[in-house]
């Protein structure tokens, strides 16, 4: 889902992750990989407010591919971030 298009707005992640998105941005700069996690979260979120009320409550078909994707997307900025605490504080 990289849009190849450089460093996305991390404001849906910032919302997310308000006690980390200094840590966030450093790793969007400092890794590709971790970046491109970012923009497809952005992106999957941009997905999901998209869809209707009605859709949210069913929780099926195309709702549930965007919202597990989402989840998915979310634990590996997660793991990500607990890597580089791992890191950087020696542990």
């Amino acid at each position: 889902m990289h849009n190849g298009g450089g460093m996305a707005q991390d404001s849906d992640i910032a919302a997310d992750f308000p006690d980390d998105i200094v840590a966030i941005r450093k790793l969007r700069l400092a890794n590709l990989v971790f970046n491109e996690v970012c923009e497809d979260l952005e992106l999957m979120s941009r997905d999901l407010a998209l869809f209707s009320e009605e859709e949210r409550r069913q929780k099926q078909g195309r709702y549930l591919d965007v919202h597990e994707s989402y989840q998915a997307l979310r634990e590996e900025l997660v793991e990500f971030l607990r890597r580089e605490k791992v890191t950087t504080d020696g542990r």
